[in-house]
Formats: C-alpha cells, sequence, structure tokens
C-alpha cells in the first residue's frame, strides 16, 4: 500500500558468510592489539565450540567518555552457524596471553 519513491531503500541483503563485530576494549589492553590479532568468540548461550576471529581495524583515538579503544573483528561464518545480530562473548589473544 506505500509509494515507493526515487531512493528510497527496498532490499537490504547480508552477505553472512563473514561477519563484522565492533567491540571496545580497556585502554590497558588496547597497546597490544592490532590488525591481525586474534579473537576467540561464542554466541552467548551456546554450547557450540568458539569461532577464531580475527581483529581488522583499531580506533585511532580512544573513545572521550569511556575511555576505551573501539576494534573491528572479522567473524568467519562460511557456516553460517552464526547469525546476524546475535550477542557473542569474546577474548583476545595476546602474545602475552588471553585479555
Amino acid at each position: 500500500g506505500s509509494v515507493v519513491q526515487a531512493g528510497d531503500e527496498l532490499v537490504s541483503i547480508i552477505d553472512a558468510r563473514t561477519l563484522e563485530l565492533e567491540a571496545s576494549i580497556a585502554y590497558v589492553s588496547a597497546t597490544t592489539v592490532r590488525p591481525g590479532t586474534r579473537v576467540s568468540l561464542r554466541v552467548a548461550g551456546s554450547s557450540d565450540s568458539a569461532v577464531t576471529a580475527r581483529v581488522v581495524r583499531v580506533a585511532p583515538a580512544l573513545d572521550p567518555v569511556t575511555r576505551q579503544r573501539r576494534i573491528t573483528i572479522e567473524v568467519p561464518n562460511r557456516d553460517g552457524r552464526i547469525p546476524a545480530g546475535a550477542w557473542v562473548e569474546g577474548t583476545v589473544i595476546t602474545e602475552g596471553g588471553a585479555r
């Protein structure tokens, strides 16, 4: 029943084979996290095994309110077992140990 105007979004397509996760990390941990750093993720409330992902971007500055650094993590999901929008729990794996 709606009239579509030029430029209106009609459909959103999600390619869930690779997901992106944005997270915040504490300032004290931020110095050891770089693009390529591994992250172990588990879907909250799931008994599935953990998925290994990797950091692809680290914000150049801290968030002025939280004093945390934003990171973007690329999550492989070829089998589709992680639904887009799911809550996940993660551990950043650094040379000095998990954070």
